[in-house]
């Protein structure tokens, strides 16, 4: 007789491999009109609709979280200083 466990899982093996939750900066975007729209504009949109967004860096998500709470993405903050060197 073979025995499992029908104890809960606690924690998602997948999520637990993921990398440390950072904030990321996504850069302004136009519209079909022309118009530009911010970066924080685009993450509230995308929070409110579910839709990904596309960090500096090149990673993609669904912003959920409030971005105060994490660090900065080091790759995005390079990127932000290298443009304001240029």
């Amino acid at each position: 007789m073979s025995s499992t466990s029908s104890s809960p899982q606690l924690s998602d093996p997948l999520l637990d491999q993921d990398q440390p939750i950072v904030t990321h900066i996504v850069g302004p975007d136009y519209d079909d009109a022309g118009n530009k729209i911010q970066g924080a504009a685009k993450v509230t949109r995308a929070m409110i609709d579910g839709t990904p967004v596309t960090a500096l860096c090149g990673y993609t998500w669904v912003p959920s979280r409030d971005p105060a709470k994490h660090p900065l993405c080091e790759a995005c903050k390079a990127i932000i200083q290298r443009q304001g060197d240029a």
